[in-house]
């Protein structure tokens, strides 16, 4: 059994690796066209060209994966099934949402339209951050827990885990309420775009 689980996490990390890999190269296009051969073309901008792929579609696939992995994790370390499902409801559901986002933004063919959906999109944004928030949360009541119960020679290795856990979900959660209030609060700008961009990566 432990070689197979061995096995499923070195698929999901090298999935992951193709993803990023895939996901960089696509950005790195993105800017190229926008910013290199598109210098002085104000029209260029506006072209989504790579964009609905490689920002809302790979930023949900890379995010189900991993949230998808952490529910496991959960249910691994809680044996019980109720929150895991929860939380993968919600990463099922921001998946769904960036998926739509995609897919709509490359029918519209123009950024600047990109607001028409703006319930698909707020729901990929909002349900990445809620799904990270509850894994962290979840995770550190688990390992807390354990903590308190452990010999105390395991309490200073528990406690680096909670840190880890917290300090990277809080993170991408954090960039992606950055998202939201720029997506929200500045509604005639692409300036979403720099931290939509990155979320993948974290």
């Amino acid at each position: 059994m432990s070689d197979i689980l061995l096995r499923f996490h070195a698929s999901a990390v090298s999935a992951l690796a193709v993803l990023d890999i895939v996901q960089t190269v696509m950005v790195t296009a993105d800017a190229f066209h926008w910013f290199v051969y598109g210098f002085g073309n104000p029209i260029q901008l506006d072209e989504p060209f790579f964009n609905p792929w490689d920002v809302p579609v790979l930023d949900s696939v890379i995010s189900l994966i991993v949230q998808a992995f952490y529910c496991w994790r959960i249910y691994f370390l809680r044996k019980g099934v109720v929150i895991p499902v929860l939380i993968l409801i919600v990463s099922l559901a921001q998946f769904s949402a960036g998926i739509l986002t995609g897919v709509r933004n490359y029918q519209i063919g123009h950024l600047s339209f990109s607001r028409e959906y703006i319930v698909a999109e707020t729901i990929w944004l909002a349900g990445g951050a809620v799904a990270d928030l509850a894994i962290a949360g979840v995770l550190s009541w688990i390992l807390l827990s354990a903590r308190n119960s452990s010999r105390p020679q395991y309490n200073s290795m528990l406690s680096r885990l909670i840190r880890l856990i917290v300090e990277t979900n809080a993170l991408t959660a954090g960039v992606a309420v950055v998202a939201i209030a720029l997506f929200w609060g500045f509604t005639g700008s692409a300036l979403v775009s720099v931290p939509i961009a990155i979320i993948g990566k974290l």
